[in-house]
């Protein structure tokens, strides 16, 4: 009787492990308070850029008309500096408080570096051609930037890690971009000025990094109610791959029978 009964008792624990994965509430305040902390990163370079343009240079940014030649160099470098720090550091800051996820540190920094570098790249020539507007026209353009290179990275991650349930952090960097666009969309209308324009991009990556991190939680942990109360794991894309390569080598066996039966008439 105790050989019998001890395959029972381990299968419920083995069909646990099939599943998608646990995440209680302090993995969901850790990892947005780590996303806060790297957003925090990229507030800092910017603050550290804006202070050296203004005591080496006697650059203020704060400005009503448009930039000058040198003030778009400044914001150029102060751009490129704040997305690749702010990014990386809150990729490595989640690859350290998630190991089981993300597994090749080196392989995340090495695409995240080429993806916002290449971002960067490709949006230099809008720079220029806002340069004649407004601050408040520069802080927008910045802040999609900023929106823009910090879900690409959050992907990015996803892609690359070791999970089985990819789509689920896609839904979960969807939602999480989608929160930071509300919010800094509210803090913009009570930021129209010029002064509190420049104020703004201090909150910007703090807020899109930390509403990644918390979405990003929030969605593991519903999808892991669901599947516990409904017991469907469709998001699982081992599953939804192995059924796609049956149909499709099934397919493929009965055409070369079509071909083979017509080559012998």
């Amino acid at each position: 009787m105790n050989h019998s009964t001890s395959p029972i008792n381990e299968n419920p624990a083995e069909e646990q492990d099939i599943g998608p994965r646990k995440i209680g509430n302090a993995r969901l305040i850790l990892k947005t308070i780590v996303g806060i902390i790297g957003g925090i990163s990229s507030t800092m370079v910017i603050l550290i850029v804006y202070m050296l343009a203004a005591s080496l240079f006697s650059v203020q940014m704060d400005l009503t008309t448009g930039l000058t030649l040198l003030q778009l160099y400044i914001v150029l470098v102060m751009v490129a500096l704040a997305t690749l720090v702010g990014n990386l550091v809150s990729l490595t800051l989640f690859y350290l408080i998630d190991r089981d996820k993300y597994q090749k540190l080196t392989t995340l920094i090495t695409q995240g570096f080429i993806f916002n570098l290449l971002i960067f790249i490709f949006s230099i020539p809008l720079y220029f051609f806002i340069r004649g507007t407004g601050m408040e026209t520069l802080v927008y353009i910045i802040s999609v930037h900023f929106l823009l290179s910090a879900f690409i990275t959050s992907v990015m991650m996803e892609i690359l890690s070791s999970s089985t349930y990819v789509l689920v952090g896609l839904y979960g960097n969807t939602l999480g971009i989608l929160a930071a666009l509300v919010i800094n969309l509210i803090l913009f209308q009570f930021n129209k000025d010029t002064s509190a324009s420049a104020f703004f991009l201090f909150l910007t990556m703090p807020i899109i990094w930390g509403s990644l991190g918390f979405c990003q939680s929030i969605i593991e942990m519903l999808y892991r109610w669901f599947y516990d109360v409904y017991g469907f794991d469709f998001l699982n894309k081992e599953a939804q791959y192995e059924e796609e390569k049956v149909i499709s080598t099934d397919d493929e066996e009965e055409e070369e029978e079509e071909d083979e039966e017509e080559e012998e008439k």
